[in-house]
């Protein structure tokens, strides 16, 4: 859908001089595109922690979000993140992760290993991970899987197909506003209405993992 519509606007601007033409057309096409993305569904809430499904064009499996707070500065927050090297402390069934590239202090890649539950067969990923900062109180972290970017191991199944995002908002009482969203395709042979059955249930273990580990660290 995005590089349908990409294409349309390049079209647009290569057969019609008329800027205002140009504008009216554009803005049916963006209509269009934001009327074909799916709302939000409420799923559940839990110790903080809302969580969001949607269904997405292209994608047989279900996107989630979630939205929570945790009681720490935005600075310990983005210092927990970024410590690919302690994850596993807070990131359940997460076998290895480390950092096999970097580009800049804001761009690098990683690669990671996930105990996957029986029968199915464990998991690995690489990432291409950058980070950007809107406003000095605002974080955006962009993640999206870039599969052939580290060689294969015959003991996991790559992810093909993931992209997702954090967003770290700081709030005047010394909180961080977490907004995290991500659509991730497993691969192999799981059944995909299975892995929408434990969509809502592995993240919020997860980020209420994370909410906890850093909560606990700013106490000693």
């Amino acid at each position: 859908m995005i590089k349908l519509l990409f294409i349309i606007i390049f079209l647009f601007f290569n057969t019609n001089g008329n800027s205002i033409h140009i504008k009216n057309k554009l803005l049916i096409v963006k209509s269009h595109y934001i009327q074909n993305i799916p709302p939000w569904k409420f799923i559940k809430s839990s110790d903080g922690i809302s969580i969001y499904t949607r269904s997405v064009d292209g994608w047989s499996v279900n996107e989630y979000r979630a939205i929570f707070t945790i009681k720490a500065p935005i600075e310990l927050v983005e210092k927990v993140l970024r410590d690919t090297k302690n994850q596993r402390k807070w990131s359940k069934n997460t076998i290895l992760v480390k950092e096999i590239k970097r580009v800049s202090h804001d761009i690098f890649y990683t690669y990671s290993q996930t105990n996957a539950p029986w029968p199915a067969t464990d998991r690995d990923n690489v990432v291409h991970i950058i980070y950007t900062y809107p406003t000095k109180n605002k974080i955006h972290i962009k993640i999206e899987s870039k599969p052939n970017a580290f060689p294969k191991n015959k003991n996991f199944v790559r992810i093909e197909r993931m992209e997702g995002s954090w967003i770290l908002e700081a709030s005047s009482n010394g909180t961080t506003k977490v907004t995290q969203q991500a659509l991730v395709d497993p691969g192999g042979s799981t059944p995909k209405w299975l892995i929408n059955s434990f969509l809502v249930n592995g993240p919020m273990r997860n980020l209420n993992n994370l909410k906890n580990y850093i909560e606990k660290s700013i106490n000693f």
